[in-house]
This record gives structure tokens, C-alpha cells and sequence, in this order.
């Protein structure tokens, strides 16, 4: 609980730096307003040159419920030797939930 809780005031914060990267390379002054298509290519390339790895927004409602799904691929905290179906970790449930909330002005729930 307390990575989670790390990883929600992290996300919160690191929000505000995305917000000012998308402004700088995708001209968007708000990422709430911007289209999926333009958010979601600007997250992934945040994230690849910020080093976390591969990141794509799947906007199509393949996810669960017919929701949008984020899927990391080569991503940073990934531990291949481990035998679990798909890697996760408390903290980046945590960010993303605080970032994602931020974008969408309410609080969001994440599952990884």
C-alpha cells in the first residue's frame, strides 16, 4: 500500500512535467484536450525518451470492459527471470493511477 501511495503523489507530480513536455513537442497546452491519437503517441514517446521502454495507448476498447488499455513492452522494471503471466509492480499502479487521475480530474483506478 505505501509503493502505491508513493507512486500516486509520484504520478500526480510527474503530470505536471509531461504536461509541459506535450506542450513543447506537440504544441497541446492541456493533455485533457487533446485527442487519444495525439496523447497517446506524446505518452509514449515521453516514456521512451525518458528510458521507461515501450508504451502504447490502445484506444480501440480491446481492454478490459472495452476500455482503453496502456501496454508496456520493454519496460524498465520488468524482470524477465521472474515466472510471473505479466509483470507488474505496486509503484507504477500507483503513478499511473495519479497521473491518469490528474488527465482526467478524478481519481481512476488501475489494474496491472
Amino acid at each position: 500500500a505505501r509503493l502505491r501511495d508513493a507512486g500516486f503523489e509520484a504520478g500526480r507530480a510527474l503530470y505536471d512535467d509531461f504536461a509541459a513536455w506535450m506542450a513543447d513537442r506537440a504544441g497541446v497546452e492541456d493533455p485533457s484536450r487533446a485527442s487519444l491519437a495525439t496523447f497517446g503517441a506524446s505518452l509514449g514517446a515521453y516514456a521512451a525518451a525518458h528510458g521507461w521502454g515501450t508504451l502504447e495507448l490502445e484506444a480501440d476498447g480491446a481492454g478490459a470492459h472495452g476500455l482503453p488499455t496502456l501496454r508496456a513492452t520493454r519496460w524498465f522494471e520488468v524482470e524477465p527471470e521472474r515466472a510471473a503471466p505479466y509483470p507488474a509492480c505496486h509503484f507504477t499502479t500507483g503513478l499511473l493511477a495519479g497521473f491518469l487521475g490528474r488527465l482526467a480530474g478524478q481519481p481512476l483506478a488501475v489494474l496491472e
